[in-house]
């Protein structure tokens, strides 16, 4: 019976944690995909480049739109069982709070496992190959940081550009 409990109860928490972890990390993402998609569109940037900086940027998010996803996966599965009265029959027939909450508990004890190891060692590594291919940009096309008749921010200086002509350089 236990078997059949734990498979329903990860049934129900994974597929709003998918769903959760989607719409997250591509909230979380949005604002530097329109600066990715500026540099593409209106700045010249390869899409090669731009496609390896939008990968880059996945890992930065990704510890913050793990927990959010757990506790929207966690929030949907129990909300919903309760609203079924599955937890209430469940209680009623002898089941513990940790016998039904193990198995997401488990699962997200086993995130933290992960996060604790991307966050140590692939993130850093990802943000710092992003700086890396964002400077190696700046070093081939440097007219692809400024943008006309706005406050550019060029590492310590402050540059207006009053025109500019990509085409000339």
């Amino acid at each position: 019976m236990f078997r059949l409990l734990h498979r329903y109860v990860l049934r129900e928490f994974l597929a709003p944690f998918c769903v959760g972890l989607m719409v997250f990390t591509f909230v979380l993402i949005l604002h530097q995909l329109f600066l990715m998609m500026d540099l593409f569109l209106n700045r010249g940037v390869d899409i090669t480049i731009i496609v390896r900086l939008a990968g880059l940027i996945l890992p930065m998010s990704l510890p913050l739109s793990i927990p959010m996803a757990a506790l929207f996966g966690a929030l949907i599965a129990y909300g919903h069982m309760s609203e079924d009265g599955e937890l209430t029959a469940l209680r009623s027939s002898g089941c513990s709070h940790a016998q039904y909450t193990w198995p997401a508990l488990f699962l997200c004890f086993l995130s933290s496992i992960f996060l604790t190891y991307f966050n140590l060692s692939l993130a850093p590594r990802a943000t710092q190959n992003f700086r890396n291919l964002y400077h190696m940009v700046a070093k081939q096309n440097p007219l692809a940081l400024f943008a006309p008749r706005v406050m550019n921010h060029f590492g310590d200086y402050k540059v207006i550009v009053d025109k500019m002509d990509r085409k000339k350089k």
